[in-house]
């Protein structure tokens, strides 16, 4: 789960778009591009750099545009990362991470091998010492439960789950910017953006929209204590409906943390 954040970099870079393919128009449903800007002025005489979320549907002409949506405008892009961090970090920050591991089947051959050895072993004794007392009950024995391993079916791969002992703070802070929207999207977190003002009465369609976007896997666990998604916002101008994905999964673990022993619990599920 951790993979699509943990390829090494060459230092910690700042300033990347974290919610590319991440963020979108609560109006269209159109991805947010960021821009930046300059400005310059006798206040700001080198210059002033600003950066904003655009829908991508803001000039009708752009190919494949569906129509012109500028009713979300421009979203300071420092504002709209900062306060979904901040949502993230609140929600489930102290909630303990999970990663996937692929285990294979047992198709019971080290059984097999072991119980072959034992076979081979026996009748070696049984002939170098000129007979060994039970030889034939052994024997029998002995081949009986290897034809009964031989016989049992392959055992399907499982998926099991394996707490990290890293909370999902722990492991956000460490991450630079780049790293943070590769793991975002990999988890399949969704944000709509909407205008504060429009949001009481576009409230419910977000949710739902949201909620759409979220996957199978997102709503494996009904046991924890973390809704599917989560309200923010931005700028003093802005709400954006957080939709978590897969990051419930990741944190199932972390109900049971204040049991003995809880970071070694491990949860199986076979794979198809």
């Amino acid at each position: 789960m951790l993979a699509a954040s943990s390829r090494p970099k060459s230092g910690i870079r700042f300033g990347a778009s974290l919610l590319l393919r991440v963020g979108f128009c609560g109006y269209c449903g159109g991805a947010l591009h960021r821009v930046n800007r300059n400005y310059t002025s006798e206040k700001f005489p080198d210059g002033k750099e600003y950066r904003y979320y655009y829908c991508q549907y803001r000039r009708n002409e752009l190919k494949g545009a569906p129509q012109k949506c500028d009713v979300l405008g421009s979203v300071p892009t420092d504002a709209l990362d900062e306060a979904v961090s901040a949502k993230l970090l609140e929600v489930i920050g102290h909630y303990e991470l999970t990663e996937k591991r692929l285990i294979e089947g047992d198709d019971h051959s080290a059984t097999l091998k072991k119980l072959g050895m034992q076979i081979a072993d026996l009748t070696t004794q049984h002939y170098v010492n000129n007979g060994i007392p039970d030889y034939h009950k052994r024997m029998q024995e002995l081949e009986a439960e290897h034809a009964r391993v031989s016989a049992l079916p392959r055992e399907k791969p499982r998926v099991r789950k394996i707490a990290t002992g890293k909370t999902f703070r722990q492991h956000w802070e460490e991450m630079d910017d780049e790293q943070k929207h590769a793991y975002l999207k990999s988890a399949g977190v969704h944000v709509l953006v909407v205008r504060k003002e429009d949001y009481t009465a576009r409230k419910e369609e977000l949710a739902v929209s949201t909620a759409s976007e979220q996957g199978t896997e997102a709503a494996d666990d009904f046991i924890l204590d973390i809704p599917m998604n989560d309200v923010t916002e931005a700028g003093g101008k802005y709400v954006a409906n957080i939709g978590l994905g897969t990051l419930r999964e990741q944190c199932q673990f972390s109900s049971h943390l204040s049991v003995p022993g809880a970071s070694d619990l491990q949860s199986d599920t076979y794979a198809a």
